[in-house]
């Protein structure tokens, strides 16, 4: 793609690999690329928010909590109306969730809720239900019953498509809820 004149190719073949091992739980092997291409890439910031997600992923999450600070800030408005829009929004949502971000979950629940029905896709990844993520939002603010409504659409929409490894995070995410949460019966419903 590069030797053809595209000058997208290497970013989209990065985040085409960081979809893949990620899955795989193998980030390590490509962190430093991940890094380079964010900052290669400044005007696209949902590399920012992917690399976030990789320090999470690798646990170093003082580096993620460094780089959402900027975004949330600004109210993640620094993020630009285009292809990656939602993108960003959905991997910033997954930072918040995972450091426990009240403040940031609380702006990213509600610029993502209007979204709740779609699926995450930008032409050169696919990242899910934003349901899932308002699930996870939901559940940082202890919202436990929009989270589970959220949680159940993500289902629903996981299933209708055929989306089999986003319907196992998507229960996952589900399952810390309802454990987190504590209410009689949820512990067996998790483990179910």
């Amino acid at each position: 793609g590069t030797e053809s004149g595209e000058p997208d190719a290497l970013a989209i073949y990065v985040v085409q690999l960081l979809c893949v091992r990620y899955e795989q739980g193998q980030l390590d092997e490509i962190d430093g690329l991940i890094e380079q291409t964010a900052e290669d890439n400044p005007g696209l910031p949902a590399f920012k928010a992917l690399l976030a997600l990789a320090h999470c992923e690798l646990g170093r999450d003082e580096d993620a909590r460094q780089l959402i600070e900027g975004s949330a800030s600004e109210h993640f408005d620094d993020l630009p109306d285009d292809l990656l829009w939602l993108t960003a929004l959905t991997t910033w949502a997954d930072v918040a969730g995972r450091l426990r971000l009240a403040g940031p979950a609380a702006d990213l629940y509600e610029r993502l809720r209007p979204w709740g029905d779609q699926i995450v896709c930008n032409g050169a990844t696919t990242w899910g239900a934003v349901a899932r993520l308002l699930g996870v939002l939901a559940t940082t603010l202890d919202r436990y019953d929009d989270a589970e409504a959220h949680f159940t659409r993500a289902v629903e929409i996981h299933e209708r498509v055929g989306a089999a490894l986003f319907l196992a995070r998507t229960r996952l995410g589900w399952a810390e809820m309802l454990l987190e949460r504590g209410q009689e019966g949820d512990a067996e419903r998790a483990r179910a």
